[in-house]
């Protein structure tokens, strides 16, 4: 997933953290309906993406997983798609989005029908663990700079480990190393089609990537500033 619009989610936090004289319930129902769409959105993805991330884990040590975390995630990213579609103001980029999420419905599909190829649906959604620490960083605006920072190293360095080098090999996996593929027409098809899909995935991670890498060095040149600026306030230079 893409990043949305990212203005400070803190203005709306004061409501749901601190109860009123109608109670904290009525309290938090009213800072829910205050929130904006693309912050709705975001609170579903933080909620959600937990548990395609233990069903990743799950999936990775055992079988019985595989299955479910498909059916899981083909849910999920049709939800998805269809709430970018009815609201496209939530992300930055809805047509990509939406081509992502249809091209990762193509390869949890064939998953469905072909459970040789099962083990593929947690290799590609391995990628959930650092789209929640995308947006939960966006949602962190008043935490402590030691929690921001801890966030910050986990994001860039599972962007890099996941989408930049994992996703290339896996890639070449659907192509090259794969179980055997279904006979006749629909495997040959399918060969063709789901390796053209994962490919344009993994093209896609490196377009992000290209956005994030700018977004890394601007976030790095801020942060030296704000070093140079309090060295040269305490007397140091």
């Amino acid at each position: 997933m893409k990043p949305s619009p990212s203005p400070a989610f803190a203005a709306a936090r004061p409501s749901l953290l601190h109860a009123t004289s109608a109670g904290p319930l009525a309290s938090a129902a009213a800072a829910l309906a205050d929130l904006k769409a693309w912050q709705v959105h975001d609170l579903f993805n933080l909620a959600t993406l937990p548990v395609a991330i233990a069903l990743v884990g799950l999936a990775f040590s055992r079988a019985g997983y595989r299955k479910p975390l498909a059916l899981f995630m083909g849910i999920y990213m049709a939800i998805d798609a269809l709430w970018i579609l009815l609201r496209p103001d939530v992300v930055r980029a809805p047509g990509v989005l939406l081509a992502h999420h249809a091209a990762t419905v193509l390869l949890v599909g064939h998953t469905l029908v072909h459970p040789a190829h099962l083990s593929w649906v947690a290799s590609f959604a391995v990628v959930e663990i650092n789209t929640w620490l995308l947006i939960a960083r966006r949602h962190v605006g008043r935490a402590s700079a030691r929690v921001r920072a801890i966030l910050a190293v986990a994001f860039y360095a599972t962007w890099i480990g996941i989408r930049v080098l994992w996703f290339p090999f896996v890639a070449l996996k659907v192509w090259c190393c794969s179980s055997p593929w279904p006979s006749g027409l629909y495997g040959r098809v399918a060969y063709v089609g789901i390796g053209v899909t994962a490919t344009a995935l993994t093209v896609l991670q490196c377009v992000w990537s290209r956005d994030v890498l700018k977004m890394m060095g601007r976030e790095l040149r801020e942060h030296l500033s704000r070093q140079e600026q309090r060295t040269t306030s305490s007397g140091f230079l």
